[in-house]
Order: C-alpha cells, then sequence, then structure tokens
C-alpha cells in the first residue's frame, strides 16, 4: 500500500523491464525475461519452469533454483519508497456551514490504497550504490526528469539498514518481506526502530515526514510488546485477557485511521489469531458497529485506530470501554501537529486524562507479577510549541526524542511551481471552468503571466496544462466550506457532457461509503477530477496528481499541506490559488507573503463563458441544485463571517456580498435564515437578511 508505513530502497533501474513471459522465455529489454518459474536478470534472461540463466547485468534466479552470471542478483523484492500521507494540516475544525454547523471534514474514512506500480526491484545491494550504477548505465525513455526526481526522493528517505537485522519475531519479519516485499529501512524506521524496541520502554517523540514510513515505525515495536505480555500473561485470568486492549492509537482523520489498522492487519498477518485483532473507531459510522466489534470473538484486542472524538465518546459513555484499557501497553499519537491543528486538542487533553489512571500493564510470571509501565509514542511531521506542550503532558520526563526532518528539509514546498489567479465574485464560477478547460487538455487557451506578483518571486512565460507531459490529469479543487464543495461538484457535473469530464466530490455532507468510492475512483482513475473540502489535505495518497487549486481563503500551513498532494515523491506537479478581489490583500500581504505564487492573468474563453452560463441556468431549473446552492449561500455567510478582519468587511458589507454571491450562482430568491442562526452569527439588525417566520 503506498504511503504510511512503507519502507524501500533504491535500486538499479527496472523502469524498463522486459515482457513477462507465461511459461518461460527470453526478454530482451533491460528488465530482462521473466519466466513463470524462470529466471529473472537485467540483461538477457532466459528461464524456464523450474529454473533458467539470467545473462547480462544480473543473475536469474527460477522458482526451483537456477541462478545465472551477471553483477547483482535480483531477488523480486520490492523497492517503493511510500508517498503518502502527506504532510499537509487542514486548518481548524470548521465551524462555518450555515454559521453553526460543524464542517467537519477531518473524521473520513477512506478505502485501503492500492498499490502503485513497482518502481524497481528490491536488490540485495546498498540502495545508494544501485542508484549511481543505474543512473550511469540505464536510458530512460520519455519523462526521465520525473525519474530522477522521483529516485531522488527516495534516496534522501532510504538507509542501507535491513529489517532482517532488527530483533523482532518471525512472523513480522514475514510479513515484511511476503507481505509488504520490502527489504531495507527508511530513515524514519532505522533511527526510530531500535530506540522504541529498547527493553527501557521509554516514551519516544519523532519529528518525521508524512510519507516515510512512520506507521511501520511505530506498529512493529508495539506488535513486538504485545507478543511479549501475551506471552507472559496469566492464562488463567480469561476473563481479564479477553477484556485487554493492547494499544491504542489515535489519528486525526479517518482516512489515516483506515490506513494505519490496514497496515497493521498486514503486519499481523502471520502472527497468532490471538494478537490479530484489529478495531477501527471513527466518526460518520454507527456507534454500535463499534460496540459489536469489542464485543466479537473471544480474543483480546491487538490494536484500536481511532479519531479522537468517537475515542472520547467511548471513554465517556460506552459501558466496559474505559476498563478495558487498564491493561493498554501503548499509546500512540499520530500526526500530532495535525491534531492539534484541527482544533482537537480539550478532546486529547481530556483522553490523557481518562487514561492517566491505566498508565501500567500487569504480568504475570513465574517470578511473580510485575508491571510495565505504558509507552507512549508521538509522530508528528513539525513540532511546534504546541506539539512541545502536548508531549510535556503525555511523555515521561525521559523521552526520547528523534528528528529525521533537521531544518531545510521543511522547505520543499517551495519548489512546486505555483499560480495565483484573481477573479471577480461573479465570476468565480467562469473562472473555475477556464482553469479546467486548461488543466484537463480540452482547451487550446494558455494563462499567461502578468508580470505582476502576489507574493514572492515573479516569474514569466505562459501556464502549462497538467495534462501536456504524461497524456493524462489528476486535479484536486479545494473549496472553503463542505456545503460549497457539494453544490459545485453538482453544478459543473450538471454541464459534464458539454465538458467531457465528471467531478468527484468529498467531503463531510457525504456519507462514508460515497466517500470512499469517490477516493478509490480518484485515486485509480487516469484522469479524474475531485472537489474537496479540507478531507483530502492530509493522509491519503493519490498518486500522480498533477495539479492541486485552492479557492478562496486559507493559511499558511493549510495551503502548503494542500499543495503537498501534488508533486510528491519527486514527481512533476504544480499548484494553483484562486482568490475573489477581497481576499488578495489578506493573503499575498500576510498569509503567504513569503510563498513563490506567480500571478496569472487568466484569458478569455467564449467555450467556458458559454459552459458556466448553461450551468448557472440550471440551477433555477433544478431543485436539488437549487437547494444545494442555498445551503451554500449560508455557509458562504457564515464562512466570511468568522473572517472579517481578513476582508475588511463590517457586518452590513458581509450582507451585501453574500447576497451578491446568491445572485452570482443562479438563485433568483435570497435564501431564508433561521432567527436563531441569525442570533448565532450575530447579524440581528443587519439589514439585507431573510429571516424565516
Amino acid at each position: 500500500m503506498a504511503g504510511r508505513g512503507a519502507s524501500s530502497t533504491m535500486m538499479s533501474s527496472s523502469l524498463n523491464d522486459g515482457p513477462r513471459i507465461s511459461a518461460g522465455g527470453r526478454g530482451r529489454s533491460n528488465g530482462g525475461g521473466r519466466g513463470r518459474g524462470g529466471g529473472r536478470g537485467r540483461g538477457r534472461g532466459r528461464g524456464g519452469r523450474s529454473g533458467g540463466n539470467g545473462n547480462g547485468n544480473g543473475n536469474g534466479r527460477g522458482r526451483s533454483g537456477g541462478r545465472g552470471r551477471g553483477g547483482s542478483n535480483n531477488n523480486n523484492k520490492r523497492s517503493f519508497m511510500p508517498t503518502s500521507a502527506s504532510d499537509s494540516s487542514p486548518g481548524k475544525r470548521s465551524h462555518h456551514d450555515d454559521g453553526v454547523d460543524n464542517d467537519n471534514d477531518n473524521d473520513v474514512v477512506m478505502p485501503d490504497a492500492k498499490q502503485p506500480p513497482i518502481l524497481s526491484r528490491q536488490q540485495k545491494k546498498p540502495p545508494q550504490a544501485s542508484l549511481a550504477s543505474s543512473s550511469s548505465t540505464t536510458t530512460q525513455p520519455t519523462g526521465t526528469t520525473s525519474t530522477t526526481k522521483e529516485q531522488q526522493f527516495q534516496l534522501a528517505h532510504m538507509t542501507n539498514q535491513r529489517f532482517a537485522d532488527l530483533h523482532i519475531s518471525t512472523a513480522s519479519r514475514r510479513a515484511l518481506s511476503e507481505i509488504f516485499q520490502y527489504e531495507y529501512m527508511t530513515s524514519v524506521q532505522a533511527e526510530t526502530l531500535p530506540l522504541i524496541l529498547q527493553k527501557d520502554n521509554q516514551d519516544c517523540l519523532a519529528k518525521a515526514k508524512t510519507g516515510t514510513g512512520k506507521t511501520l515505525a511505530f506498529m512493529i515495536p508495539t506488535i513486538e510488546k504485545i507478543i511479549h505480555i501475551s506471552n507472559h500473561r496469566n492464562r488463567n485470568n480469561n476473563s481479564s485477557a479477553t477484556a485487554t486492549i493492547h494499544c491504542l492509537v489515535i489519528s486525526p482523520t479517518r482516512e489515516l485511521a483506515q490506513q494505519i489498522a490496514t497496515e497493521t492487519s498486514k503486519l499481523l498477518t502471520f502472527h497468532p489469531p490471538n494478537i490479530r485483532k484489529v478495531v477501527t473507531c471513527v466518526g460518520g459510522t454507527n456507534k454500535n458497529t463499534d460496540i459489536r466489534a469489542f464485543q466479537q470473538g473471544s480474543n483480546p484486542i491487538a490494536v484500536v485506530v481511532a479519531t479522537p472524538g468517537r475515542l472520547l465518546d467511548h471513554l465517556q459513555t460506552t459501558p466496559g470501554f474505559a476498563p478495558r484499557m487498564a491493561n493498554l501497553s501503548t499509546l500512540i499519537l499520530d500526526e500530532a501537529d495535525q491534531l492539534l491543528d484541527m482544533g482537537f486538542r480539550p478532546d486529547i487533553e481530556r483522553i490523557l486524562s481518562l487514561l492517566k489512571q491505566s498508565s501500567s500493564s500487569n504480568i504475570n510470571t513465574s517470578n511473580g507479577s510485575h508491571s510495565v509501565q505504558r509507552q507512549t509514542l508521538l509522530f508528528s511531521a513539525t513540532i511546534p510549541p504546541s506539539v512541545n506542550e502536548i508531549a510535556s503532558l503525555a511523555l515521561r520526563p525521559n523521552y526520547h526524542f528523534v528528528d529525521t526532518v533537521g531544518e531545510d528539509a521543511e522547505q520543499t514546498h517551495v519548489h512546486v511551481q505555483q499560480q495565483l489567479m484573481i477573479t471577480s465574485q461573479e465570476e468565480l464560477i467562469r473562472n473555475l471552468f477556464v482553469i479546467l478547460e486548461r488543466e484537463t487538455g480540452t482547451s487550446t487557451t494558455t494563462l499567461c503571466s502578468n508580470g505582476g506578483s502576489g507574493s514572492g518571486s515573479n516569474k514569466s512565460g505562459k501556464g502549462s496544462s497538467s495534462s501536456s507531459s504524461s497524456g493524462g490529469y489528476k486535479i484536486i479543487v479545494f473549496f472553503t466550506t463542505a456545503r460549497l464543495t457539494g453544490f459545485l461538484a453538482e453544478l459543473f457535473n450538471s454541464v459534464s457532457k458539454e465538458t467531457g469530464y465528471q467531478v468527484l466530490e468529498i467531503h463531510s455532507r457525504k456519507s462514508q461509503s460515497v466517500r470512499e468510492r469517490a477516493s478509490e475512483q480518484f485515486r485509480s482513475s487516469t484522469n479524474a477530477i475531485l472537489f474537496s473540502s479540507d478531507v483530502s489535505a492530509r493522509g491519503m495518497d493519490y498518486p500522480d496528481v498533477s495539479f492541486v487549486l485552492q479557492v478562496g481563503l486559507t493559511e499558511k500551513a493549510q495551503y502548503i499541506h494542500r499543495l503537498g498532494r501534488t508533486a510528491r515523491a519527486g514527481k512533476e506537479g504544480k499548484g494553483g490559488l484562486l482568490l475573489a478581489h477581497y481576499e488578495v490583500n489578506h493573503m499575498t500581504k500576510k498569509e503567504l507573503v513569503d510563498m513563490p505564487l506567480e500571478r496569472i492573468i487568466l484569458p478569455n474563453s467564449t467555450k467556458a463563458d458559454e459552459i458556466a452560463s448553461r450551468a448557472i441556468g440550471n440551477v433555477s431549473k433544478n431543485k436539488a441544485l437549487r437547494t444545494s446552492a442555498e445551503h451554500a449561500y449560508r455557509a458562504w455567510l457564515g464562512y466570511y463571517n468568522g473572517h472579517l478582519k481578513k476582508v475588511q468587511w463590517d457586518k452590513k458589507q458581509l450582507v451585501l456580498q453574500a447576497n451578491d454571491f446568491a445572485k452570482d450562482v443562479g438563485l433568483v430568491e435570497q435564501p431564508s435564515l433561521q432567527k436563531k442562526t441569525v442570533g448565532k452569527m450575530g447579524l440581528k439588525g443587519v439589514l439585507g437578511l431573510k429571516i424565516e417566520g
């Protein structure tokens, strides 16, 4: 699975692997031939069903023997550097939709990520040597620059240290080899695993980029501890053993929780059934489903992966849940900075308080009963003061601190091409069509540099389609609220025959099953457009995202994290920021003043004008679309009511702009607001609102 918990090695390039021959045969490309049971080699490989020879740069290896001559052995292991889970942190938990509803887009379950294409075979050489040899001997096809960047990214996160050298269980080693097909550790794993595996059981705070193998870094030692405790626990105390929850992982988002659970289950594949139970508890699902999962089976729960809100709910209201944490041996806070950025600090502090009383696990041995202190692990891409404050609450004073990022490594976002586009509110929808027309390659228009600057340095030249180099496009467009995201997705899909593309949508107003399908469809598609609020800003690994467009106000950290969805693992990609005139001053002179934004003038497009006009006209004709537009109006009003200083409005100007927004999206009548909503937003007495009753 791409992303979290992955480990990898840079190998001799096998991007040009030769043909795979079903019953043996000969391969004449760089990758050689591959027989069903036969040889695999780097030059010409020949193999049959029971062995084979490889002549050239590598040795062939058959299913039942046979080795050839050459420089290095190929053992059919994958070398894949995870590209996931990114380093994006959505901003604060949103309280903007309709002015009162919590637009909580941060707890979303996504389906399991599919294994991306293998980048190269994992060799028996140190990865650095392999990369050096491949770069000097392999002739790359088109896309050379992208591949080189990808290799450089991979090399930056790899080591020569092998999982086989760790003192871990045979079952875990087997899963790493056979299920994950990893041999070498990433730098995060190499630096943290030896420390966490030590018998001193010390806590650990690790600063590590997302997508560099963090999940395995904390789950491998966690499983080893579960094995140790399970082997020594008093078997006569069956009720206690069955009730035990060994490990608790707190994740900021549903999709991250699902990824962690999936990786953990894979790592537990060859372990005994009594330590293989993994339960995911996240918002947006039926709470009773969690409770049934707790109660099913006779085995204890090895790992619970939960989002803060649902976890706190269970701790406070689910009978018998909190006592099951009494023997908790490991507590893990993943993406600690994001947990705090998203406003979960009160929940985290309350959870820590509830767990404080259960800080040790009792183990009965032949020498009597002794206590094993709970180990707490915090992993975070950044270490702001807020993370240090939580660390002081959650970790014991003598904790290990591991920094695998450094100070300079966090500035990679400045190398991604970033375009600033400015629009009037009236032409926002039209300009969205213009941008997507260009990025999908359905237009001959180009975006031209204005010579002016949004912020950062000025650049010149024409904008290029993100689909031009690869022949495909993968675009994510971020909006400020879930309601606006949903409305614009429906609006664009109402004219899909004219545009030639369908828009996928992911936000908190969609059911979990719908979000899962949309996520999977976007991940697996060659050409796809995803409209999202913040649920995809961090954590999910969508491969080959070519363009990220952010629409409206955002905070710097959120902007960077969203931008991190593209140009991942050394691949090509670019970002765009579309602002209304009233948002420009704050964003370019305060929030993103040091970002290398290139000011781009949006071109004229007769096609986009016609399609936008037709789409907006559909609002008055379609009841469902009209209702969606009304929800978007209320959410828009609530959102900007919380950002008046940033756009330099008073309440009166806010209402005037909101009413203009209603007209701009095709609403003939101004939507009404409930009296209590008006009161909560502090808009009582402001002229221009239509109040119900």
